[in-house]
């Protein structure tokens, strides 16, 4: 998919970011991560025992983030705005239920 929007241009953004979060939905790990990563930005995760109950059973590199204030998401995308990090950043924010 990365290919087919960066490199062979054969798909434009929308087409892209849609395949992306399929993609993301498609990963229960992935799910879970971020629900977790926007249950902390958002103050939530004390409201959600299901999270909580799966957060223990992760692997102890999920647990690191409670450590840390600042979550960073890198790329070597020069537009923020077309690039998944922003897609990541949105299901973060927003919810990942909320993201189209």
């Amino acid at each position: 998919m990365w290919k087919s929007y960066v490199k062979d241009k054969e798909i434009e953004w929308p087409e892209y970011k849609i395949q992306y979060i399929n993609e993301i939905k498609s990963n229960p790990e992935s799910m879970l991560l971020l629900q977790i990563l926007s249950s902390f930005i958002n103050g939530t995760i004390d409201k959600n025992n299901r999270i909580q109950q799966e957060q223990q059973n992760l692997p102890e590199r999920i647990n690191l983030i409670q450590k840390y204030d600042t979550i960073t998401l890198l790329c070597h995308c020069k537009d923020e705005k077309f690039c998944h990090r922003s897609i990541v950043k949105e299901m973060i924010s927003l919810g990942i239920e909320k993201v189209v």
